[in-house]
């Protein structure tokens, strides 16, 4: 069954993109899978490593010639609530215990640009499939720039306002 799309928000005059899952996982498993470097870097886009309370550092690993991106932790209270800034954005985690085996996690995304809404989100659609795919115990999938497409699409049709570069794509 596909996934239901992500909500448009607007918080304090900011746009967000806000997804909502349910994992059959426990809150302190899927904690793990939010916050431990060799777990984060098989769904997030970059790995990270923070300082674990509000106000710690964020750093961000690439493999690429621009080295070490850093933020800032907004927020921290383990095993339930992450939110940290990355580039200009804020990415708030919400994990809610539904019963020990079961978690509805909530994914948001304040913009710094309303026209990120379509690419942020389709690039959460794909790492949400693979923090799903390492919940149930199974590799992750391997970037798909043609699911990308797919999923930036469906969110032009819904109305998400577009026109951010896409890196890959407006290089």
């Amino acid at each position: 069954m596909a996934q239901e799309l992500a909500k448009l928000v607007v918080i304090e005059h900011a746009t967000a993109v806000r997804f909502t899952r349910v994992f059959t996982v426990g809150d302190w498993a899927l904690w793990k899978l939010l916050t431990e470097r060799d777990l984060v870097k098989q769904w997030f886009p970059q790995e990270y490593t923070f300082e674990p309370w509000g106000g710690g550092e964020i750093q961000f690993h690439s493999d690429e010639a621009e080295g070490l991106e850093e933020g800032v932790i907004v927020q921290h209270e383990a095993p339930h609530h992450l939110v940290f800034t990355w580039g200009e954005n804020e990415i708030s985690y919400f994990v809610e215990p539904l019963d020990d085996d079961n978690v509805r996690f909530y994914l948001q995304d304040t913009l710094a640009h309303p026209n990120e809404a379509a690419r942020n989100a389709a690039g959460w659609e794909l790492c949400l499939a693979d923090l799903e795919r390492l919940t149930k115990g199974q590799t992750p999938a391997l970037f798909d720039m043609d699911e990308w497409k797919r999923h930036y699409a469906a969110y032009q049709q819904a109305g998400f306002a577009s026109g951010a570069d896409v890196p890959g794509l407006d290089e």
